[in-house]
């Protein structure tokens, strides 16, 4: 027999985490043993290496031990991330780790898992927040071949994964690569110490922002057409379509504007660190309230602008207003100052990005036919 089916608990103990009580300095107070939270895994299957907590041995004593090598999976909140510990870590008690026992090859059950992730997903369905129990998890079924042929698959997986994570950090070299352009032929935005002229933006380009369409009225969002852009797009830094569509009748009855190609938007409110991103249009489009439009002119060249304001994005959020929850607003984004070469600089620095972003794009191409045909490969692996 070639393969077999297991369950989980067959081929490993599985371990829910724990966290030792905050409250208690002395198990937080030296950074002896890391304790691994869902949000330290980075992409939907991670090697870990890197981390951002740390307990005492004291807390780690109150934690549950995962010896490294084991698979970590996320199963409460986000479910179905997967990662392999390099170290003895603990972790919290959103993650389910699989320690392997002999008969399974630790890094042919990180692919497996990374399989499952549509399957954990759909048994993960409580009512508000998803969660899979241990005695659920444990009792999942995965494909067991020889150790042999389990060896095998994971090395083909991982070679196929290994040329992803090296075109991602072309891609990340080629952001830096970006932002060291900038400070070479302009300085620290903030700090300016090339004293280059400094001006509001309200002072060279119009701002705007948008509206939101009464969710109420059915004839502003069934089978909408034009673009309606909202925050939860802005990590795309490009917009060049919108998860969600307006009706013209919606356009028209609530007297929306379009925003050209080449709008820069920043986030002025939204979840995590969403406040003070930038994207820039592609396509026509309206959008929401969250986003002001800065409008195009010839007095500044975009390119640069939108530079800039990347690079003053902790600045910009350093700007924001309110209690608990704060914002930016029309007014504050109006009256941020920003440095203001020559129109000549501005251009020349736009064009050395231009060749920067083409190449990026090849990249980015390139990630998305590696990552469909890992995905592919890791179905034909297990199926």
């Amino acid at each position: 027999m070639s393969s077999v089916k297991v369950k989980i608990k067959d081929i490993g103990k599985v371990v829910t985490g724990k966290t030792p009580k905050t409250n208690i300095n002395e198990y937080w107070n030296s950074n002896d043993v890391p304790f691994v939270k869902p949000t330290d895994f980075i992409n939907a299957i991670t090697i870990l290496d890197k981390y951002k907590t740390y307990l005492s041995f004291e807390g780690y004593e109150k934690s549950n031990r995962v010896p490294k090598n084991s698979v970590l999976v996320t199963c409460i909140g986000t479910i179905g991330k997967v990662a392999i510990n390099n170290i003895d870590v603990a972790t919290n008690q959103q993650i389910n780790s699989i320690i392997p026992n002999e008969r399974v090859n630790y890094k042919y059950l990180m692919f497996q898992m990374l399989e499952k992730n549509e399957y954990l997903n759909h048994i993960s369905n409580a009512p508000v927040i998803p969660i899979i129990n241990k005695t659920t998890f444990e009792n999942i079924e995965i494909n067991l071949p020889t150790l042999t042929k389990q060896k095998e698959i994971a090395s083909v997986l991982d070679k196929a994964q290994e040329l992803i994570s090296l075109r991602k950090e072309s891609i990340i070299k080629l952001e830096e690569l970006s932002k060291s352009v900038f400070i070479d032929m302009f300085g620290d935005p903030v700090s300016n110490p090339k004293k280059l002229k400094s001006i509001k933006i309200s002072e060279f380009a119009t701002v705007k922002t948008g509206k939101t369409p009464s969710r109420d009225n059915p004839t502003f969002w069934n089978e909408g057409t034009e673009l309606w852009a909202t925050t939860t797009e802005v990590n795309s830094r490009f917009i060049h379509n919108t998860n969600e569509k307006i009706t013209v009748y919606a356009v028209e009855k609530n007297n929306l504007q379009k925003f050209e190609s080449e709008t820069i938007l920043m986030a002025m409110y939204g979840q995590g660190k969403t406040r003070g991103k930038v994207a820039l249009l592609k396509n026509q489009s309206t959008i929401n309230q969250a986003f002001c439009a800065i409008l195009k002119n010839d007095t500044y060249n975009t390119v640069f602008l939108f530079s800039l304001l990347e690079n003053m994005y902790s600045h910009i959020r350093s700007l924001s207003r309110g209690g608990n929850q704060k914002n930016l607003n029309l007014n504050i984004v109006k009256d941020i100052n920003i440095i203001f070469p020559d129109l000549k600089e501005q251009n020349k620095f736009a064009k050395i990005i231009e060749k920067i972003e083409e190449q990026k794009s090849l990249y980015e191409e390139e990630l998305n036919k590696l990552e469909e045909n890992f995905k592919a490969l890791l179905q034909k692996s297990f199926n």
